[in-house]
């Protein structure tokens, strides 16, 4: 899942430079310098967009969720943008391959929907549809998170308890 996240910090850093005001772009640069220092290959390295999500890195992978506010006055679209087209050049998204890419719109802005439930229930929607996704219960509305086959660290196989 990738909820109003930071995907690209060089262009997190051009959308927070001066014409937003002087004060504001010191804020990001130090933010962005204090955690990789100044170097600009470093932020390109660290940069999510810059990683790898293919096949061979997430075998198991069947879904991503992307997830964006218009509303957000800290993360801009186009951060989402970035991610979404990283991933489709990485086959995610691609029909019949088995590995869903999604984008949800989201409400309010950015501390506001953590604040209020918002983001926890789309967490909660996917992490539904991920993990209770074909766990051999017959009760309609199970909410137990028991996957059919899936075992803890004895052996045991997890089954669903209703």
């Amino acid at each position: 899942m990738l909820l109003e996240g930071i995907y690209d910090i060089s262009l997190l850093l051009r959308d927070h430079d001066d014409k937003n005001g002087e004060e504001a772009a010191q804020i990001y640069q130090g933010i962005v310098t204090g955690a990789f220092d100044a170097d600009e290959e470093v932020w390109r390295s660290a940069s999510p967009v810059s990683g790898s999500y293919g096949r061979d890195i997430l075998p198991e992978g069947q879904l991503v969720v992307v997830g964006h506010s218009p509303e957000d006055g800290l993360v801009e679209k186009e951060q989402d943008e970035m991610s979404v087209d990283a991933l489709l050049r990485e086959g995610w998204g691609a029909e019949g391959e088995g590995r869903a890419l999604e984008m949800k719109g989201l409400k309010g802005n950015h501390d506001e929907m953590w604040r209020d439930g918002r983001l926890a229930e789309v967490i909660g929607e996917v992490a539904e549809r991920v993990v209770l996704q074909g766990h051999g219960c017959e009760n309609v509305g199970c909410r137990h998170l028991a996957m059919k086959g899936l075992t803890q660290d004895w052996g045991t196989t997890v089954r669903c308890p209703i």
